[in-house]
């Protein structure tokens, strides 16, 4: 029997595909803007799979329709022509990946700021020097003045200083060779929160769930950062201080640390707040597995926090 004969028991409902699984992630705001995209002749100049977006998308949310068929959309779009499995299969394909390069721009507009930096390399490229040297100081002004000084903003700190390097390189006005050592200095500090982050994290599970890791040049890094203070960091203090915790598992470093969050609160992204509430209660449980009770307040505190904080609770708290 040919693929084109194919009955109408047969035929799939279209909800089993992957573009509907994507869509119905959308929310009305990008049902809408999908709509712009698909019949936007800069990503898009096939008719065909512009009929199918709309014909599609008039089952959004819910995409369950008993009309929702592959053979009843290809009726709509190719009138009383025979039946064509390939042909429909070819066009949902289009429109799939036009969906997935949709989600590449939604993944893009939120990177704002890497979007800006990667503006200066091509502004660079184009030699348009003027222009580069005032979107630089733009940049640099917002960067200055975030609250939060983490691993991700050292990360876009360390993109910009990398493109001026470069850039400057070509002129004598602005290049001198400490744009050199301020590339190596931010890009250390930035290895560091890194390097830090994953050794607290690493140690952590190690100590209350009995988890092994390869905890490579972890010697040679804590004789490094051990005496330094990191004043103008506190994401650096602060994971320094868990490592701490972790290694000698005393009291005193635990109230420290809770310290440290409440000193730096609004200098922390909320993935360390969580992070330190996550190593505070499994202090406090291993405190308590060792029989001092008092610590049943602390969990209850910190539980309340992160309540409070409005804080999803997505790994397994170790008791």
């Amino acid at each position: 029997m040919r693929l084109a004969s194919i009955t109408y028991s047969t035929v799939t409902k279209m909800i089993n595909t992957k573009l509907i699984s994507v869509l119905k992630t959308f929310t009305k705001s990008e049902i809408n803007k999908f709509k712009d995209f698909v019949n936007s002749p800069y990503f898009n100049k096939n008719q065909n799979v512009i009929k199918l977006s709309k014909e599609v998308l008039e089952h959004y949310p819910n995409f369950d329709s008993e009309d929702f068929t592959e053979e009843k959309i290809y009726a709509k779009i190719f009138g009383k022509e025979e039946f064509d499995y390939f042909k429909i299969k070819n066009i949902i394909s289009d429109l799939y990946q036009l969906s997935e390069s949709f989600l590449k721009t939604i993944a893009n507009e939120k990177k704002e700021m890497e979007n800006d930096i990667n503006l200066l390399n091509e502004l660079h490229e184009r030699k348009l020097n003027s222009i580069y040297v005032n979107k630089e100081k733009s940049i640099s002004r917002y960067l200055d003045k975030l609250p939060v000084k983490d691993e991700f903003y050292y990360q876009k700190l360390y993109q910009l200083s990398r493109v001026n390097t470069f850039h400057f390189k070509f002129k004598k006005s602005g290049y001198t060779f400490n744009l050199i050592q301020t590339e190596f200095d931010i890009f250390l500090r930035y290895t560091l929160i890194v390097l830090m982050r994953n050794y607290s994290k690493m140690l952590t599970h190690k100590n209350h769930g009995n988890i092994k890791f390869n905890m490579e040049m972890f010697e040679n890094v804590w004789e490094y950062i051990k005496d330094k203070e990191f004043e103008d960091n506190p994401s650096s203090i602060v994971y320094k201080q868990i490592i701490s915790l972790e290694l000698w598992r005393e009291e005193k470093d635990y109230r420290h640390l809770m310290e440290l969050k409440e000193k730096f609160n609004d200098n922390l992204s909320m993935e360390d707040i969580y992070y330190i509430l996550l190593v505070a209660n499994s202090f406090a449980a291993f405190r308590l597995k060792q029989g001092d009770e008092s610590f049943y307040k602390d969990r209850f505190l910190i539980f309340k926090e992160m309540v409070d904080r409005k804080i999803q609770i997505r790994i397994i708290f170790y008791s």
